[in-house]
């Protein structure tokens, strides 16, 4: 309105604005007596941003845009309905899975009878071993709980008793190292007598044991020959004497493991530097045939 010009397009632009500036008044009223009439509540938009975080979540795990969700899903459902229109090999499944679980529940039940059945003798036989193996008043106790596993639907623990005036106790905590070692022989040596194993291969069964007992050691294990083949490794010249065959096993200057058969002399002189060390002499030569000549003569049982 300041301009001092008259000029017939400046008035008709003056028009046009105050025109405009009219219907912007108009719209700003309008627009607050809409506001009025909104009724705000912050839930509804605290839901909006929380489905706007899942879809964006949901669009990230598929590795797709957010605008290709919708897509995805029907891909996803046309593929489901695919895969789930044939439901004969399914079906076929679940009736071998039911069939096979009660299989399973069968045969455990007869493995368990039979495992219950069978402790008390392989306990008697354990215990007459440990006593044998010098660990008076030694016992041994299956401890049975329930739990199913791939063996059956037990699971079974060894206790053992090393002094008869205490408790039995797991073999881990009660027993000593040479005790350990004289009952995990005994526990071999009976469970190897009562099974149909082809071949029991023990590495050094005579370890935390010597004279004695590792004399007794080797008629176990030469009792134990009868019925099954036993494969010793031992540094015990008790023990070597009392198989059937001695074969000394050692490195050649290649580091390759050698297996030689030891006969006649060959033996008694493996023996005696068994017995005597670097320091072989006649003493140790006439003790070693002392040994295999008490082998030869040992009883079988």
């Amino acid at each position: 309105d300041t301009l001092d010009d008259n000029h017939s397009r400046l008035e008709a632009a003056r028009e046009t604005l105050r025109a405009a500036a009219d219907l912007v008044d108009d719209a700003v009223h309008d627009l607050r007596a809409y506001d009025d009439t909104l009724d705000v509540d912050p839930e509804v938009f605290a839901d909006l941003d929380r489905q706007l975080v899942a879809i964006l979540d949901l669009a990230r795990k598929h590795r797709v845009h957010a605008s290709e969700l919708v897509r995805h899903a029907e891909g996803l459902q046309a593929e489901l309905a695919t895969q789930g229109s044939d439901r004969s090999e399914l079906d076929h499944l679940r009736a071998t899975a039911s069939a096979e679980r009660a299989r399973f529940a069968t045969l455990a039940e007869r493995i368990r009878g039979e495992r219950r059945a069978a402790a008390s003798s392989f306990e008697s036989a354990v215990g007459a071993c440990m006593n044998t193996l010098g660990i008076r008043g030694g016992a041994l106790h299956v401890q049975f709980s329930e739990a199913e596993n791939e063996s059956g639907i037990d699971t079974i623990e060894f206790f053992v008793t090393t002094n008869p005036k205490y408790p039995p106790g797991s073999l881990g905590r009660i027993a000593s190292g040479g005790e350990r070692a004289r009952i995990s022989l005994a526990i071999q040596v009976a469970a190897a007598a009562r099974s149909a194993l082809p071949c029991l291969v023990l590495d050094e069964a005579d370890v935390g044991v010597g004279g004695t007992t590792a004399d007794v050691v080797g008629r176990l294990l030469r009792a134990l020959a009868e019925h099954t083949q036993v494969l010793c490794v031992t540094h015990a010249p008790q023990v070597a004497a009392l198989g059937h065959h001695h074969l000394k096993v050692q490195k050649d200057a290649a580091q390759d493991t050698q297996i030689e058969p030891l006969p006649g002399d060959a033996r008694i002189e493996e023996l005696a530097r068994m017995l005597a060390g670097a320091d072989v002499n006649e003493r140790a030569r006439d003790y070693a045939r002392t040994l295999l000549d008490d082998a030869a003569r040992a009883p079988l049982h």
